[in-house]
């Protein structure tokens, strides 16, 4: 299956604020909860799979009762899909599409999501050097990429870089 990827939406800051408000909702009783928005979508500009990642971050002592309250509100369990201390979830709808994770506050996972997310939203530098940013420009430009190990994707037209559209 391809992966879709689209420039950036407006709209994502938005649907991430209607599904955080019901989650919060959902999570009313947990003193620790916290709804993040990570991801591409997460960064204005950045181009990304038009789908938002949302971790709810708790202690670790609320994990269980945050899975069951996230079940409580119709969101389907999946586990934790091979990854320590995050536990996925499918939505109860599509609209917006989201993958939803119930994360152990304080790991490195947790950690890093946040710290791209943040380092993203300031540093334009950043933006440029990100995989899906040089891909979706690349095709843009219809410039040459080539896919290193890992599945990242890298500018190979020197030319490319002068179409860059520059953050506002």
């Amino acid at each position: 299956m391809p992966v879709e990827v689209v420039p950036y939406s407006p709209s994502w800051p938005a649907q991430f604020a209607l599904v955080a408000s019901d989650l919060k909702q959902a999570l009313a009783g947990l003193a620790t909860a916290r709804v993040e928005h990570v991801g591409s979508t997460s960064v204005p500009g950045l181009a990304a799979k038009p789908i938002l990642d949302i971790d709810v971050i708790v202690d670790g002592a609320e994990v269980a009762a945050a899975v069951a309250a996230l079940g409580s509100a119709g969101y389907v369990h999946r586990g934790d899909l091979g990854v320590v201390d995050r536990e996925a979830f499918h939505a109860p709808d599509a609209n917006p599409r989201r993958n939803v994770y119930v994360c152990r506050a304080a790991t490195l996972s947790v950690r890093n999501h946040l710290a791209v997310r943040d380092a993203l939203r300031v540093r334009e530098d950043l933006v440029l050097s990100h995989p899906i940013w040089r891909t979706t420009t690349a095709l843009t430009c219809n410039a040459p990429i080539r896919v290193r190990r890992g599945g990242a994707s890298c500018l190979t037209h020197s030319g490319a870089t002068s179409q860059i559209p520059r953050r506002r």
